[in-house]
């Protein structure tokens, strides 16, 4: 009995190897472990103890949730370790270059430059929508109906009035407010592009 045990042991290994990869909601994989299923099907008849076999499959099973639970743990914590490093090198890149006031340098690998984002709509706290022009709100129909701000319309309008005569934003201007919109400005950030 414990030749049979150790032979069906080796062809759990090796079919669980098989299926350890295989995706079920990928229609190839699928295939290969409907495939892989049946064989552990009749290894489970061929099984002289059905105990021990079905608790050699709960303990192989439990062996490999852990060692997936254990690879995720460790990749997620090189993910943001990496993510941290890559955040602290643009971050140091993006201040010396505004510190220097420089727009573009260039390397013998790679090219770095700065500019302003498009930027975000902010709305003060205490901004009172029903002062809006008509065109920069919507009607909001809950009870009691009132306006709020169009955000994408602002930022059309905010944006446009820092445009040059190509259609291009100045990379000058960090905040935009225009009079008539008192409480609701453009902010923009620095950003750092890599080529």
């Amino acid at each position: 009995m414990a030749g049979k045990i150790f032979e069906l042991s080796q062809q759990l290994t090796e079919l669980n190897d098989r299926a350890y990869w295989l995706d079920k909601d990928d229609p190839e994989d699928a295939l290969e472990l409907e495939e892989i299923n049946k064989s552990l099907k009749a290894i489970a008849k061929d099984a002289d103890n059905l105990a021990d076999w079905l608790a050699t499959m709960i303990h192989i099973a439990q062996f490999a949730e852990a060692q997936a639970d254990d690879l995720v743990k460790r990749f997620t914590k090189k993910k943001k370790a990496a993510t941290n490093r890559l955040e602290f090198f643009k971050g140091l890149a993006l201040s010396h270059m505004i510190a220097h006031n420089i727009r573009n340098t260039k390397g013998d690998l790679f090219s770095l430059s700065r500019s302003l984002s498009s930027g975000s709509v902010v709305v003060d706290g205490d901004f009172d929508a029903e002062k809006l022009p008509e065109g920069l709100y919507v009607v909001v129909p809950e009870v009691p109906e009132h306006k709020a701000p169009d955000i994408k319309a602002l930022q059309t309008v905010l944006r446009d009035a820092i445009k040059d005569n190509k259609g291009k934003l100045d990379q000058l201007t960090q905040v935009v407010e225009l009079d008539g919109l008192a409480g609701v400005r453009l902010v923009r950030a620095q950003s750092l592009k890599i080529k």
